[in-house]
């Protein structure tokens, strides 16, 4: 594996939550890490301290075309050995790009599920990208609770220790969090897991092994009063 040794990642992007499904699921197979984002914007914020081995994005999106999401994310001389993969249904395709924003590829819908995987892996082989210290991926916690004095400290003493912390009150934006990013650790109030009628059990469940680990990431659950050592 290159990149010093690294876990590699790839950005996947594209606004159909059905091709998404289906691209997360072609690439899991892969000795890779698959972030998935259906909004371009959200993709762009994630890359600022996030940086992939490799995007792969649709060209046609309905609020920013894959070429427009990827020359804003070139702007940043860090990222512009970036190598990125275009997919398209389309017959044509704009011209004059390859080069400047590093397009390596054009992969045509529909496209061979079977072999997704191990071609993306040889580009990364012959495209390896390094990045400084100030834009290595940092490790992500997420947390769902209620947004208090108590969780304002654990966010405080997290960030402090080198770490981004993302707190979510809602269920369903704190599972697509999940569903969508690479998560370190997670952090429950077990008061507002029970107040979305969400059982436990099942929300524990639903958090991907997706850890540079490849196991579960560690759940701490917390109560608003408990003192809490992170």
């Amino acid at each position: 594996m290159s990149q010093d040794q690294e876990r590699r990642t790839i950005l996947v992007v594209d606004d159909d939550k059905k091709i998404l499904g289906v691209l997360k699921y072609a690439l899991s197979s892969g000795d890779q890490d698959i972030v998935i984002f259906d909004d371009p914007a959200a993709a762009i914020r994630f890359i600022e301290t996030n940086p992939p081995s490799l995007i792969l994005s649709d060209l046609r999106m309905s609020t920013m075309s894959g070429i427009e999401m990827i020359k804003n994310i070139k702007e940043d001389k860090a990222f512009r050995d970036i190598p990125c993969v275009l997919l398209t249904a389309d017959n044509f395709m704009p011209s004059g790009y390859e080069e400047e924003l590093k397009i390596v590829e054009v992969i045509y819908k529909p496209f061979n599920k079977n072999t997704l995987s191990d071609h993306l892996n040889k580009i990364m082989d012959e495209n390896p990208v390094k990045f400084s210290n100030t834009h290595k991926r940092k490790k992500n916690i997420i947390c769902l609770a209620k947004e208090s004095c108590f969780t304002k400290t654990i966010e405080d003493e997290v960030q402090r220790k080198g770490y981004n912390i993302r707190t979510e009150e809602g269920i369903h934006q704190f599972i697509s969090v999940i569903d969508t990013e690479i998560v370190e650790a997670v952090i429950i109030d077990p008061g507002v897991a029970q107040g979305s009628k969400v059982p436990m059990d099942q929300l524990i469940e639903r958090t991907n092994p997706v850890n540079e680990s490849g196991v579960l990431p560690p759940i701490l659950l917390i109560a608003g009063d408990d003192k809490t050592n992170i």
